[in-house]
């Protein structure tokens, strides 16, 4: 995330998270994003972290999130070791073990942008993978998913977006790249991995 930020020079204001920030810095970082902004604001943050769930940034505050990759955890250990005894308990191991968990935060960064009935955002999902059915599927039914490929076609989608005057919301997907797989070490499951397994990781729309 730091070296997307360090790279381009925006053309507007942006805000970073940072691993050292306590409850004084991270309310002071939201409070700069204000209603009705008199500047364009991007705030990059990590997902699945302190600002990805629990905020409620209303109306003007927050119109839209671009989701970085399928939230999926990388590759451990642990996760093939719960990857197993899913596939015995349940027969899709890799979905309880990594996607589901993935989904979920994802689901959480999302839920950000629409908060009450009145608000309207777009989120951009940005990877590959929201293209394949298997992926596709699980997006919540209620979305108006619409797929572009290139920064024209979403900067054209966008702007038709905020035209409507009777949207509430819209998603949009946008293909990027492929995530590659390392396979890890085996490890043994403890007590811990046991009692996960028993209680599945279902995604939840907060």
């Amino acid at each position: 995330m730091k070296q997307v930020y360090e790279a381009e020079q925006w053309p507007f204001r942006v805000l970073i998270q940072t691993p050292d920030m306590d409850s004084v810095s991270r309310t002071a970082f939201l409070e700069e994003l204000m209603p009705e902004p008199k500047e364009t604001t991007a705030a990059f943050v990590v997902m699945g972290g302190v600002f990805a769930e629990g905020i409620d940034l209303k109306g003007s505050r927050l119109i839209g999130a671009a989701v970085v990759g399928t939230g999926v955890p990388q590759i451990s250990p642990r996760g093939d070791a719960l990857t197993r005894i899913y596939e015995t308990m349940y027969g899709s191991g890799y979905d309880y073990a990594y996607l589901y968990p993935g989904l979920c935060r994802v689901y959480q960064a999302a839920g950000r942008v629409i908060r009450r009935e009145s608000d309207r955002g777009a989120v951009l999902l940005i990877d590959a993978r929201w293209c394949e059915p298997r992926h596709e599927a699980l997006l919540p039914k209620h979305w108006r998913v619409k797929t572009v490929r290139d920064p024209d076609a979403l900067q054209i989608s966008l702007r038709a977006f905020w035209m409507e005057e009777d949207a509430s919301s819209d998603d949009i997907v946008l293909p990027h790249h492929q995530a590659v797989q390392v396979k890890a070490p085996d490890f043994k499951p403890g007590p811990e991995d046991q009692a996960q397994a028993e209680h599945p990781y279902a995604a939840q729309d907060d």
